[in-house]
């Protein structure tokens, strides 16, 4: 299951995917703390194409009186959008996320 939201506490769309297994973005400005990534490895995607992984980081989102935090996201230029892997989000958070046809909750 996919759903595109725009969330408020980021300045950009995210498609919201529970069949992912990284956080993906492909603007490095949505790291807040970031490090280059030197290995090899390369992100897979549907069409079969492999993106190269430029740098690691996370990113804190202020929500209210909430804080969440998304770790280890993997920055892919050539990315066509970004990825927040659901089952990470919630383990890193301690949280469950709900999502409908026209809107989610955490």
């Amino acid at each position: 299951m996919v759903a595109i939201i725009n969330a408020e506490f980021l300045n950009c769309q995210w498609l919201v995917d529970n069949s992912a297994n990284a956080h993906v973005t492909n603007n490095v400005e949505n790291l807040d703390s970031k490090r280059p990534f030197d290995g090899n490895e390369i992100v897979g995607v549907g069409d079969g194409a492999g993106l190269s992984i430029k740098h690691i980081g996370s990113f804190i989102v202020h929500s209210g009186n909430n804080r969440f935090i998304l770790k280890n996201i993997i920055h892919c230029p050539q990315a066509a959008t970004n990825l927040l892997y659901v089952n990470k989000f919630c383990v890193d958070n301690d949280v469950t996320f709900h999502l409908t046809h026209n809107a989610y909750s955490v």
